[in-house]
């Protein structure tokens, strides 16, 4: 990690091992739920018995929600003005993804299907369209504070997409084998995803 070291001005700035690890802590949060969500099709249909093109509708509808999002969620972001900063604040909505991944499979496996649509698009839109826009919205501009030099920047975000990329690996061979041996019902998935 000495590598990591920059000289700027005839001063060394570096990122710092415990500052990389923890920088990291975010990416490694969001790569296993993005992996767990790539699982949601099949929790879906073969777990709770949803047919699959209503399943393709409710996640069309939670992206047009996603859509108009956006916007207003950029704009909070931009005047924020805390003493943590600017962004700093929604780094806690990694918190709210995963509480609303979690419900979301966390849904009644007895549930009529009007009530599994509404559960499945309420959190879903609720942990990837509001958290996960809180969250990646304000990264550039969090990553931009922290990390005042362009050398940094491309220091953390090379290192940091090779660490990233193994542990990516590491959860996508993991969490399959958990879903093979213990996702038998609904109530399985649940405490697979609260474990993760």
């Amino acid at each position: 990690m000495d590598t990591q070291l920059i000289q700027i001005n005839g001063k060394r700035h570096g990122i710092g091992i415990l500052k990389f690890w923890a920088w990291q802590s975010r990416a490694f949060s969001s790569g296993a739920n993005f992996i767990v969500m790539g699982w949601l099709m099949f929790y879906a249909t073969d777990t709770l018995g949803m047919p699959v093109v209503l399943v393709g509708t409710l996640l069309m509808v939670s992206r047009i929600v996603d859509a108009f999002f956006n916007l207003p969620i950029g704009l909070l972001i931009d005047r924020t003005q805390t003493k943590l900063g600017k962004a700093r604040p929604y780094e806690l909505a990694i918190i709210g993804m995963w509480f609303f991944t979690w419900m979301l499979f966390s849904m009644p496996g007895g549930a009529s299907l009007l009530v599994q649509s509404i559960w499945f698009v309420a959190f879903y839109t609720l942990s990837s369209s509001i958290c996960g826009a809180l969250l990646n919205s304000g990264g550039m501009a969090y990553v931009i504070r922290v990390f005042p030099t362009d050398e940094q920047r491309v220091r953390l975000a090379s290192l940091g997409g090779f660490v990233g990329m193994v542990f990516g690996i590491c959860i996508s061979i993991f969490f399959p084998v958990l879903v093979n041996n213990f996702a038998t019902s609904p109530d399985r998935w649940s405490q697979i995803v609260l474990i993760l």
